[in-house]
């Protein structure tokens, strides 16, 4: 707000700094008149003594020449030099006096120094000046310098017959002229000076009495006006019963008249206003108190109003809405209140130019999960915002509206569960149904080894964490290894993956879960590890129990053994076996031949059977991570036991997911680059005795340059290290344990274990593992493993039908 001035300062200030322009433009005006009219009489008289001058040489000069002509022509020359010494000797203001002949031999040549006139030299005078006044024939003057002073030389011709015998010269100094034209000069300034001063006094004087005379005029135009400003102060403080008097018969009456209606009539109004502010907020409080909504309203500076419906408290679970802030009340923590608040400025300057709607849906709080002390479950509460606008249109408050949906969320979460249950139970069917029996089984013994070690190990860890802490301080420490949390996470990360492959989502998501509690069993421990087993224990008591939901549907789908298919132990198909390769060649036929063939490969199976796991998984891979892929098996007819694979099992559904997950580009960076649907290609041949296993996949290659990058970012290899490694070693960085290329952890990857798991694998098996790889054309992986690791699987076989 500016500084308040009264009206009497500006009316006064105002016609002070009028006279003062006034009186500047008058003294200015006249100063240069004055001065004008000065310079003008200070010329003027310095023309009339510079006159005065020049006539009095002249004369002299003519004068003395017309008395030396008798004196030339007789060649007195003492007459003539008494002459001219005297004239210089009687007046002071001539320098020096000189006459010389018609040769310009000075005859007299008087001055201060030698007052007799006698010439020092009879030589002729050569200088410009002699020169000049030899050649003249009538009385003429000229400024010339004589020593350091100007003088003014006048001369004559002095004449007989029109001849001229010689001249007279006398030089005048202009001293005299210089101390008149300064003492004229003075007398003019100083008369300048005492105008100007007069005139300067005359303007102060004025200006006093002005400013006292307008000071006077100045209060009787503004009393009346301090008299309304009094009186309205009186009325702006909510007091009416002052009557307004009016003091003037000019504008400011007028005014005095105006406002004293005013005052009437808002005396009139205001007298029954409470009235009409109780009755319409006794009706608003009904309506609040009312309504089964939790409403109330905060300012665009996030402060909350007094106004608020009783069930908003209730809702809230708050005493009094208008005591709590709004980080209290919709518990905001320090992060959402300082995103809060940004959105209540983002509001404010965009609600003009964006619909509402778009900004509510940016609000950070649209729901409040809050718990009940009475209940065990948590109450829901959703948050909904609407505007309110000032009686100038502008937006002012923001009234926030919430409503108790704990009742519909329990329903709807109901709802999900059984939809999630109903839809687990058809994948688990539809997974069940897809697959042949035998691959069932091994899926099921499979499992059940690895749940029943699963349980063994974390047993045998409870026990030691628990006998530890009851020992403690005594005792030894109890470690758990790095190395023993990796066994741990293998198996379960092969459940899920297995299970995954077949549609089992609810076991998945058990194992998943496992995988997430194991993992505060790594260094360091923040959490208790005897609750960390527990959660693990209590995890792999749900997978048990999945799996045994998933062996009643299968027995659902394929009946009870003895009711759909006859299943042979594989002793007994060794056995036969075993009795074919006895016969005797001799008495063999050709039938018979046939038959021992047959029976050598009763239980093999095609490639394209035994690799049918992994075209599930990749299809549910493929699924999750919204990419469209096809799985190619190369000489896919090709007979196998059905053990070939089952060692080396863990590493191929790595493998093919990895391929899916990290390989196939997203469909819309393939169909920018041509590349069409994602092929995933398997290849498996037995040489020499290898077993040699390559999956292939056409998506983006391994950058090198971006493994050495996450590997340094997470410490997984040193500078040194990366210095001595060739571009293949760089690739097989992916190997390493805690290396992945993720940005979050899911089901299919993330935590840095996978292919940590396949080099293990592969290592223990004997074999190795070796990647080629191209950038833009996609990765092979090239498994090599002995042959014979597979004779250790046939006893597992034993217990199962063939």
């Amino acid at each position: 707000m500016s500084k308040f001035v009264s009206i009497k300062s500006k009316l006064v200030s105002r016609i002070m700094v009028m006279i003062t322009v006034i009186f500047m433009v008058v003294l200015t005006v006249i100063t240069i008149l004055n001065v004008a009219y000065v310079n003008s009489n200070i010329r003027a008289s310095q023309k009339s003594i510079w006159g005065s001058l020049v006539a009095k040489g002249r004369i002299l000069v003519t004068n003395n020449s017309m008395a030396m002509t008798g004196m030339a022509e007789d060649n007195a020359f003492t007459a003539i030099q008494t002459l001219v010494a005297s004239t210089v000797q009687d007046d002071e203001d001539i320098v020096y006096g000189i006459y010389m002949d018609n040769t310009n031999t000075p005859w007299v040549y008087a001055t201060e120094e030698n007052p007799t006139g006698a010439p020092q030299s009879f030589e002729s005078l050569s200088d410009s000046v002699s020169l000049w006044v030899s050649g003249l024939t009538v009385t003429a003057e000229k400024e010339v310098m004589y020593g350091n002073s100007e003088i003014i030389e006048f001369a004559a011709p002095v004449l007989i017959d029109d001849e001229a015998l010689g001249w007279i010269r006398y030089g005048f100094s202009t001293r005299s002229i210089e101390k008149s034209i300064e003492a004229a000069t003075a007398d003019g300034r100083r008369a300048r000076n005492r105008t100007l001063g007069l005139l300067v006094l005359l303007c102060m004087v004025s200006l006093v009495s002005g400013y006292f005379i307008t000071d006077r005029l100045a209060s009787g135009i503004v009393k009346p006006i301090g008299s309304l400003v009094k009186s309205t102060k009186i009325i702006s403080e909510g007091n009416y019963s002052f009557a307004v008097e009016r003091e003037s018969d000019d504008e400011v009456g007028n005014l005095a008249v105006h406002f004293e209606s005013m005052r009437s009539t808002i005396k009139k109004y205001t007298d029954h206003l409470q009235d009409l502010i109780d009755e319409k907020m006794q009706q608003v409080n009904d309506i609040l108190n009312n309504i089964d909504q939790g409403l109330f309203t905060i300012n665009l500076d996030g402060t909350v109003n007094e106004e608020y419906s009783a069930r908003a408290n209730e809702i809230l679970k708050v005493k009094d809405i208008a005591s709590h802030k709004i980080n209290e009340l919709l518990r905001l923590d320090r992060k959402q209140q300082d995103a809060f608040y940004c959105w209540l400025n983002l509001i404010q300057r965009r609600h003009t130019t964006q619909k509402w709607k778009k900004l509510v849906k940016l609000a950070p709080v649209q729901e409040l999960e809050i718990a009940n002390a009475d209940r065990d479950e948590n109450e829901y509460v959703s948050v909904s915002y609407q505007r309110i606008y000032d009686n100038k249109g502008d937006l002012s408050k923001v009234m926030v509206l919430a409503m108790d949906e704990t009742e519909k969320r329990m329903r709807e979460l109901q709802m999900l569960a059984e939809k999630q249950k109903h839809s687990n139970e058809v994948r688990t069917i539809l997974g069940i149904a897809n697959t042949p029996p035998d691959e069932m089984g091994d899926f099921l013994d499979d499992s059940r080894a690895r749940i029943k070690n699963l349980e063994t190990l974390i047993d045998d860890h409870y026990e030691g964490a628990s006998i530890q802490r009851q020992n403690y301080p005594q005792g030894s420490d109890y470690v758990i290894t790095e190395e023993q949390v990796n066994v741990l996470y293998r198996d379960i990360h092969t459940i899920k993956g297995n299970a995954g492959s077949y549609g089992f989502e609810l076991l998945s998501s058990h194992a998943h879960n496992a995988e997430d509690i194991l993992e505060n069993l790594r260094e360091p421990v923040s959490i208790r590890r005897l609750d960390t087993l527990k959660n693990l224990r209590t995890q792999i008591v749900n997978i048990r129990g999945e799996m045994d939901a998933i062996c009643e549907k299968i027995q659902l789908v394929f009946g009870k053994d003895e009711e759909t298919s006859v299943r042979i132990p594989e002793g007994r198909v060794t056995s036969i076996q075993t009795i074919c390769q006895q016969l005797d060649p001799q008495v063999r036929t050709e039938e018979v031949d046939k038959l021992i063939s047959e029976c050598m490969m009763l239980s093999w199976k095609p490639l394209k059977t035994l690799t049918r796991k992994y075209q599930k998984a990749i299809q549910k891979a493929a699924r999750k991570t919204n990419k469209n892929i096809e799985f190619r098996c190369d000489d896919e007819l090709s007979l196998y036991a059905p053990g070939e694979l089952y060692d080396i099992d863990d590493v191929l559904l790595h493998l093919v997911r990895n391929c899916v997950d990290h390989g196939i580009e997203t469909p819309e960076v393939r169909e920018e680059l041509g590349k069409g649907i994602g092929r995933v290609v398997f290849g498996y041949a037995k040489k020499e005795g290898l077993r040699r296993v390559v999956v292939s996949d056409d998506g983006k290659g391994i950058d090198p340059d971006r493994l050495v990058e996450i590997c340094l970012e997470k410490g997984i290899v040193s500078s040194a290290e990366l210095a001595e490694m060739s571009e293949k070693d760089k690739v097989m960085l992916i190997f390493r344990p805690g290396f992945s290329t993720a940005e979050s952890i899911s089901d299919i990857s993330g935590r840095g274990m996978g292919m940590n798991i396949v080099m293990d694998t592969v290592t223990q098996l004997g074999g190795n593992i070796s990647v080629e790889t191209q950038l833009g054309k996609g990765s092979s992986f090239i498994v090599e493993i002995p042959e014979q690791n597979v004779a250790h699987l046939k006893s597992k076989e034993d217990s199962r039908g063939v």
